[in-house]
């Protein structure tokens, strides 16, 4: 998996990082308020996967391999990559300049979330219809990943994000509903807030 902080300029659609045309990108975690950087998963172009040389764009600051190691085991439970960037993004009371600190509390909570999967009631469902984002189709399967006061479900967009739907444009059973609820009430406090 290719991890790195990155610079993410504001453009006119939208905030995209400084790199050639035919790499991938997909943003994992950004502080919010600061639209200059983030931590990304970055997609080589298809000449390194032919046998070329990988040459880093500038803007590309490569992770620790430990903790490249921890996001990419989130890729196989998207779930812990989810709520992580919810909680960090958002939770993140650290210097905006700080990326380290920043890079840290994300990562630490990523893996809290692996080491805490057993517990949680976190489960695919059917998409009977079609999201306007975070990439749900009409009969794709999605993660539901929490249940609001007002019903709707949390479900993890193609971006690792957390999207909210109905309940009702998927196909959820009230006991997973019920268990659901039941987690949210109790999450664990290592798993609801940012570290510092």
């Amino acid at each position: 998996m290719f991890c790195f902080m990155t610079n993410l300029p504001r453009r006119t659609d939208g905030f995209k990082p400084d790199l050639p045309e035919d790499w991938g990108f997909v943003e994992l975690a950004r502080p919010v308020g600061v639209g200059d950087w983030c931590i990304a998963r970055l997609g080589p172009p298809s000449s390194f996967w032919n046998g070329g040389d990988l040459e880093l764009p500038p803007a590309c600051e490569p992770l620790d391999e430990a903790w490249s190691r921890v996001l990419g085991s989130g890729l196989s439970w998207p779930p812990a990559l989810a709520w992580a960037r919810e909680i960090a993004s958002t939770g993140w009371a650290g210097s905006p300049g700080d990326r380290q600190g920043f890079g840290r509390a994300y990562v630490d909570l990523v893996e809290a979330y692996l080491r805490g999967q057993p517990a949680c009631p976190f489960f695919l469902a059917l998409s009977l219809t079609q999201g306007l984002i975070g990439g749900r189709l009409a009969g794709a399967w999605v993660w539901i990943v929490s249940l609001e006061p007002n019903g709707r479900v949390g479900y993890v967009g193609h971006d690792f994000a957390i999207y909210r739907a109905r309940a009702q444009e998927l196909e959820i059973s009230p006991e997973r509903l019920e268990k659901l609820s039941t987690w949210m009430e109790r999450r664990p406090a290592e798993l609801a807030t940012c570290p510092s």
